[in-house]
């Protein structure tokens, strides 16, 4: 997302910015403990999450002044992004690449990710397409210490910054290992009925993300309707046109008394805060 840059540390091992290949090489920062392993932490808030509860501060406080900037780094934060999750899980976890024909003697291992939004003053200044880095080793961050460590001998791991059309999109999700992480809406469903696995907690729309996997282990997805024919009936069918009407007002009654409950009164006594918050879905 676009504020994985921020959250994300990569450190450029040509200081200089130059380089003879258009492919520079970088290491990735990575926050461990004690014993060496990636940290993480299941309950790190998300940005929409911090966005979120500064709205309700200022509903509350008229004198509260929030802030848009509310990414923080790994190096921060001390527990790692989704983003460093998957390249760990890449170089230490045989699910991530469970079924994939390398491995054999002699075998040259690649891998290669793709993120749109890390690097993105390098591959503007490249002209706006893609921008290409060898990752070649780990900094392991573990609080004011940083132990360096290369990658494998002959193990070789490519980050892409190059944005993927949504038209493009299940093309390159064909392409992918089984495992991929995504944040967007199209790319997870895309995933999901792709039969990928979306393995890694996003940094954004978590709640999705949780009923897609839900879905998913519970063979709900073959119960989705395509969403063609749902369109189709909504125009063609007043059958269908009634019961929507009549559940999507349903629906609205009974947030609305959720939002009464929560703000202690009707929509009248409301200020233009809480209006904006019940408009945006975030108070029910």
């Amino acid at each position: 997302r676009k504020d994985d840059e921020k959250k994300h540390d990569f450190r450029f091992l040509d200081e200089d910015g130059r380089s003879s290949s258009d492919i520079r090489k970088v290491a990735k920062v990575i926050p461990v403990g004690s014993t060496g392993k990636i940290i993480t932490d299941p309950a790190e808030k998300t940005n929409g999450e911090k966005l979120a509860e500064q709205l309700f501060q200022a509903a509350g406080n008229p004198d509260f002044k929030p802030t848009t900037d509310v990414s923080c780094a790994e190096a921060t934060a001390g527990c790692a992004g989704q983003l460093s999750q998957f390249i760990w899980g890449i170089l230490f976890d045989e699910a991530y690449t469970r079924g994939d024909p390398r491995g054999r003697a002699g075998d040259e291992v690649v891998d290669v990710i793709v993120a749109p939004n890390i690097f993105t003053n390098w591959r503007e200044a490249n002209g706006g397409t893609h921008a290409s880095a060898e990752m070649v080793q780990l900094d392991l961050l573990r609080g004011a210490t940083c132990k360096e460590e290369a990658l494998a001998k002959g193990r070789m791991l490519f980050v892409c910054s190059a944005k993927v059309p949504r038209a493009e999109m299940r093309s390159f999700l064909e392409q992918t290992q089984k495992v991929v992480f995504t944040t967007g809406d199209q790319s997870l469903a895309e995933a999901m009925f792709m039969d990928k696995i979306p393995g890694i907690k996003p940094d954004a729309k978590v709640q999705q993300w949780q009923l897609a996997l839900m879905a998913k282990a519970t063979g709900g997805l073959d119960a989705v309707p395509d969403l063609g024919e749902v369109m189709r009936s909504l125009v063609e069918d007043p059958i269908a046109q009634e019961k929507a009407r009549r559940e999507s007002k349903a629906l609205s009654d009974e947030l609305e008394l959720q939002m009464i409950a929560k703000l202690g009164g009707p929509p009248s006594t409301w200020s233009p805060t809480h209006h904006v918050l019940s408009r945006a879905g975030m108070l029910g």
